[in-house]
């Protein structure tokens, strides 16, 4: 490498990055580096920038995200455990962002679960539903919990696994192929069945595969919704929280300040009444 001659162009070049690994070696860990840096960087590590959004959560809030994404037989699914809190403004923020997503304007009159979807809201526990003209229901869940708002987002999108699905529309569309090119011809039995074999074998595999690439697409774009949401969770400041624990302590010294300032009022015993007297029953005596 000593013996290799350079040209201008890859001299000036040289340099220019030479520089630039000096300026970064020598920077100075109060500059820092911004979200977006961090995001590049994790990037070409090779590191989805989500995993490190969830650990910056973690850091800030002192808690543990958890991401969970999976699949059933006819339904995706991803889950994710946020710390910190959703005002009102958010519960409106998330409903609206998930009616943009997937709502409709519709005006057929099928009822609002196929337009913007119908919202539940019962205790700390929000719910939206949803269904395309397709038949994909939606179901998101967002519950406030004690430090934390656990989502969960629910797409049912077949009638069963890839493979099902797969078998049903291969041989709905081999019985299709079969017919429209044995029945006009009037083609002996035999040879409706051995198109009606020949399709199947082509169809049912390929629309399989195709329907899993489709739900690996939508549960992409689940865990996309997923990390939407969860930006609106609110993380908050060390002084909100030593605001609240002081707010909470001051109630408490209060409530005792006065329990032991109010006296307490002892009420003498009645005494009886001449009535009360007569009605007692009286001792015999021999």
């Amino acid at each position: 490498m000593a013996d290799k001659t350079y040209n201008a162009e890859e001299i000036r070049g040289l340099l220019q990055r030479a520089a630039q690994l000096q300026a970064d070696l020598d920077a100075s860990p109060e500059e820092g580096l911004s979200l977006s840096e961090l995001e590049e960087i994790a990037t070409e590590s090779g590191i989805d920038p989500k995993y490190l959004r969830a650990a910056i959560r973690e850091a800030e809030a002192g808690g543990t995200v958890s991401i969970v994404a999976g699949r059933a037989a006819s339904r995706i699914f991803v889950e994710r455990s946020i710390p910190g809190s959703l005002s009102e403004s958010g519960w409106e923020d998330a409903v609206q962002l998930l009616r943009d997503r997937w709502g409709s304007s519709s005006n057929l009159r099928i009822g609002p679960e196929y337009g913007p979807g119908i919202t539940e809201v019962l205790g700390r526990t929000l719910t939206w539903h949803h269904t395309t003209r397709l038949g994909i229901k939606t179901t998101a869940t967002l519950r406030k919990t004690d430090g934390a708002v656990r989502l969960r987002i629910d797409r049912k999108v077949g009638m069963g696994t890839p493979t099902f699905d797969g078998a049903a529309i291969g041989a709905f569309v081999s019985l299709i192929t079969a017919t429209l090119v044995a029945g006009p011809a009037s083609l002996p039995a035999w040879v409706f069945l051995l198109i009606l074999i020949f399709t199947f074998a082509i169809a049912a595999p390929l629309v399989g595969r195709l329907d899993q690439v489709w739900r690996t697409k939508k549960l992409k774009e689940l865990d996309e919704v997923a990390d939407a949401l969860a930006k609106l969770v609110v993380v908050p400041t060390d002084t909100e929280t030593n605001d609240r624990t002081a707010t909470a302590e001051s109630s408490r010294r209060f409530d005792e300040n006065v329990a032991a300032a109010t006296p307490k009022l002892e009420i003498p015993e009645a005494a009886e009444t001449d009535d009360e007297v007569r009605l007692r029953p009286q001792k015999r005596t021999r």
